[in-house]
């Protein structure tokens, strides 16, 4: 069906601004994520090499490492799981809007609960995200430590 007046059209596209611009933060917030994800697996990766090289004493260390990034990755997994699905829903809402707008379907109720859907991921993508911030400061923790520990030259 095409829109007959120009301001329902207007208002229509005006809906559609909160959830593209939610699109844009969850992208921008999933781009930051899926970054930190890719560097903690990489560092994985090379940790797992220092430990295969290292002496007994240093072991301990770097497994301790390989575990808290093992841990971050995870979180970081799962951040980006409810990031993603929050995008989908917010593309959902959208094509909702359209299909109310449009074909007068009644989706108001799939609308609204698909935007709270959107909100409610996002909410707990960002409780995990930093959770996962805290596990890197302690990793962190641990290299400073070993950092502090080795005898001065």
């Amino acid at each position: 069906m095409i829109i007959e007046n120009v301001n329902d059209l207007v208002k229509l596209f005006q809906a559609c601004i909160a959830p593209v611009t939610m699109i844009s933060g969850a992208g921008l917030l999933l781009m930051s994520m899926t970054n930190r994800y890719a560097r903690s697996i990489d560092r994985i990766r090379i940790l797992v090499k220092d430990y295969e090289m290292a002496v007994l004493d240093d072991r301990d260390k770097i497994a301790e490492q390989i575990v808290l990034l093992y841990m971050r990755s995870d979180l970081l997994k799962n951040v980006i799981l409810l990031s993603s699905a929050s995008i989908f829903s917010i593309v959902v809402t959208i094509l909702c809007l359209f299909s109310i707008a449009f074909l007068h379907w009644k989706l108001e109720t799939i609308a609204i609960l698909t935007f709270a859907t959107s909100a409610i991921c996002l909410l707990f993508s960002m409780a995990l995200f930093i959770q996962e911030v805290i596990i890197s400061l302690n990793a962190l923790r641990i290299e400073v430590r070993t950092f502090l520990d080795k005898p001065k030259e």
